[in-house]
């Protein structure tokens, strides 16, 4: 025989093994439908006939040949198979239904904790609107401050320069003490007094290096001239000094001590 066409016929008898070895694995239980295409019909054997499978009763194909293509099922094999399947799928149900409870519960302890994550969120959610409040009043103190520094830098000298080289204690009182005196003048020159310009500090650029505003443009009046000379006068002088200083010590005298 030519080697090519005895490989092809090895070919062909390995594939029909094969294929007699997935009809007989794929029967099992109550067949519904035969390889070949034909439907399963009950067959019920004769008391003459005889067969090596089991019983008298088969489920069968409706074209079946004694070839290994065709379904027949013995009865007894076939429900049985079935039972056992069915079975099998029984005892998964119930380990599913036995599982039902531990899911209920596991489902109620999750919605407990949504609950206890929903109140912290929710406390969260005040907290950053506290925070966000806070923020704009903090922001609202700087604009003030600076607005300060600004109307103080514009009137003294002291605090348009550079204090690098003193300490804190000494700088808080020359502030304080800054604030006593602008606030001294404004009480004085309540009637008379001219606004400072201070809208370079509302802008929010601020400058250390800024000038003191020029008074050309302020009209001179006699009244003014009269305060400015009462102001200057040296007993009134003495005696302002002596009350800035007493209220000086009344208020830090005790901090050396």
């Amino acid at each position: 025989m030519d080697p090519e066409a005895e490989i092809r016929d090895t070919k062909r008898r390995k594939e029909h093994i094969d294929m007699l070895s997935y009809v007989c694995d794929s029967e099992h239980g109550i067949p519904t439908r035969c390889p070949c295409g034909g439907s399963i019909i009950h067959e019920v054997r004769g008391n003459d006939d005889y067969d090596t499978l089991p019983g008298k009763r088969f489920f069968t194909c409706k074209n079946y040949e004694a070839d290994g293509f065709h379904y027949r099922q013995p009865w007894v094999i076939g429900v049985e198979e079935h039972i056992e399947r069915l079975t099998s799928r029984v005892e998964e149900v119930e380990a599913v239904i036995k599982w039902v409870p531990e899911v209920n519960n596991k489902i109620k302890s999750l919605e407990e904790e949504v609950k206890a994550l929903t109140v912290e969120v929710d406390r969260l959610t005040g907290k950053v609107y506290n925070l966000t409040v806070q923020s704009c009043c903090v922001m609202n103190l700087n604009l003030t401050i600076e607005r300060a520094f600004g109307v103080l830098q514009s009137r003294f000298a002291i605090v348009r320069n550079p204090a690098l080289q003193w300490d804190k204690e000494r700088i808080g009182k020359v502030m304080i003490a800054c604030v006593i005196l602008h606030n001294m003048i404004v009480e004085d020159e309540r009637d008379g007094y001219a606004p400072i310009d201070i809208s370079e500090f509302e802008t929010g650029q601020s400058s250390r290096s800024s000038q003191a505003r020029s008074r050309d443009s302020v009209n001179v009046t006699p009244d003014m001239l009269a305060m400015r000379r009462e102001v200057r006068d040296s007993d009134k002088h003495h005696r302002l000094k002596a009350d800035l200083v007493e209220n000086i010590w009344q208020m830090f005298g005790d901090e050396d001590e």
